[in-house]
């Protein structure tokens, strides 16, 4: 919650406060039964007009005086966000530090176009299919010759190895099968 919230309640409270009261006291002598009926209107027509000035009074002083206090809190609130933007998350540093690295699988949600930014090579590639009973689809990269094979349910104890007889590998860095770069890009077109 931020300060102009914390002022804008203040003042409604304290408004609120200042009208109960002013009706308690205009019903204060009814109440008491000290009065009669005639001259608790007078009493009360008097009062009123007081308050209604002092009220008005009030208003005008905080209308004059309260608003350059107003439009500070404001500036405050906006530098404050605005600064809070600037700042990095610890999610947001880890996934920089991550992509500096390297592109990683578990980076590349759903289906998409990996590009590699040395060679121009460019391929579609699906990097995870999950479905409700437990079905997956995953893609696995040869650590040898470069090639993207598809893995149905697959169990990380019983990977089969490539048909060039290379390591399959989710957990290593993706590079690109033609080049060897590792200075590739995922654009992802939907999620699976």
């Amino acid at each position: 919650m931020g300060i102009f919230e914390l002022g804008v309640k203040f003042w409604l409270l304290a408004l609120g406060c200042y009208l109960v009261a002013g009706m308690f006291a205009a019903f204060r002598g009814v109440l008491s039964r000290k009065l009669a009926w005639e001259e608790f209107l007078l009493r009360a027509k008097d009062e009123q007009s007081h308050r209604v000035w002092l009220f008005m009074a009030v208003m005008r002083f905080l209308a004059i005086i309260g608003w350059p206090f107003l439009c500070a809190m404001l500036l405050i609130d906006w530098f404050r966000l605005r600064a809070n933007k600037a700042q990095p998350s610890a999610d947001d540093s880890a996934l920089r530090d991550d992509m500096r690295r390297g592109l990683r699988f578990s980076r590349m949600g759903g289906a998409g176009r990996l590009q590699c930014g040395d060679c121009g090579w460019s391929e579609e590639i699906m990097s995870f299919v999950h479905n409700l009973d437990q079905w997956c689809l995953a893609v696995y990269q040869c650590q040898a010759c470069g090639r993207f094979c598809h893995l149905e349910n697959p169990r990380r104890d019983s990977i089969p190895p490539c048909d060039c007889g290379g390591k399959l590998s989710r957990d290593e860095i993706v590079f690109c099968p033609k080049c060897h770069s590792r200075a590739l890009h995922y654009v992802m077109a939907y999620i699976t």
